[in-house]
């Protein structure tokens, strides 16, 4: 913010509201913000809701919204239509179609995947208050590529051993995962998956490093980009610019990387057609 001449304490207040993950506190700290600030940044999904149901004049920025156009925060990335926008890293249902399309090639016949949801539910509410299911959306994904997807619920870190012991008596024949909780255990999650010779899929690279298999997502400097690009579209409504106009932010590459040690010690061969698709290949 200071690149673009916002000086806390010289020209810009950032004032600060919580509301750990209650409705109704992330509502109160909203409406305690509407009247007093020139813009609203949110940073996640429950956050945006509670602000936008407050107020439909005060900009919102959200960071990182999970599913915005599903969810009634935006009617399209490229014009959101509203008093929000910002940016997110996960483009619509298409994106966890598009990691579960891996599967096939890699695991021929391969029918059931278990996929570990690290959040604090699987249920969100839309802006209208309609109910939103994330375990449908996957299961929908999962669909469109002959797939049937199983969703473990991880809360914290401490609910991984109970996910990974649903994934194996579900006999899964791949496994995604992702997460905050799931990260915190990513050891736990990918020492099972070797142990059970269990295809393991990714969108953050970094899986990798511990064993994974194969990641499909932004990549770190992208997640980078991100950021200051979210920047730039604060500096632009404090500046004036109408929300409603300024496209959603979104990664420009998705990157695919596959751990062939990880391949060879599970067991599978990842066939020549997703090879040539690889940005990166770990040997």
């Amino acid at each position: 913010m200071e690149e673009k001449k916002w000086v806390r304490g010289d020209n810009v207040v950032v004032e600060y509201g919580y509301g750990d993950w209650s409705p109704d506190q992330l509502a109160a700290a909203a409406q305690a913000m509407v009247g007093r600030v020139d813009v609203i940044l949110c940073n996640d999904n429950d956050a945006s809701v509670a602000a936008a149901r407050i107020t439909k004049t005060v900009p919102i920025l959200f960071f990182d919204a999970f599913a915005p156009i599903e969810q009634g925060l935006i009617e399209s990335f490229a014009r959101p239509g509203r008093n929000l926008t910002g940016t997110t890293a996960w483009p619509g249902i298409d994106f966890a179609a598009k990691r579960l399309q891996f599967v096939a090639p890699i695991v021929p016949g391969a029918k059931r995947v278990s996929w570990l949801w690290g959040g604090e539910s699987l249920r969100l509410e839309t802006l209208e208050g309609q109910p939103f299911d994330l375990r449908e959306m996957v299961e929908k994904a999962a669909t469109s590529v002959g797939l049937t997807a199983r969703v473990h619920l991880v809360r914290e870190p401490a609910d991984v051993a109970n996910a990974l012991t649903e994934v194996s008596a579900w006999n899964a024949q791949a496994l995604c995962a992702g997460g905050w909780p799931v990260w915190a255990e990513r050891k736990q999650v990918i020492d099972f998956a070797l142990k059970a010779r269990l295809p393991s899929l990714f969108s953050v690279r970094y899986y990798l490093d511990s064993g994974g298999l194969l990641s499909y997502g932004p990549s770190a400097e992208e997640y980078a980009n991100l950021t200051r690009r979210w920047v730039d579209q604060v500096d632009r409504v404090l500046r004036g610019a109408n929300p409603a106009t300024i496209p959603v932010e979104r990664p420009n590459v998705y990157k695919l990387s596959i751990n062939l040690k990880t391949a060879k010690a599970i067991g599978v061969t990842v066939p020549r057609s997703v090879l040539a698709r690889a940005d990166e290949l770990i040997e």
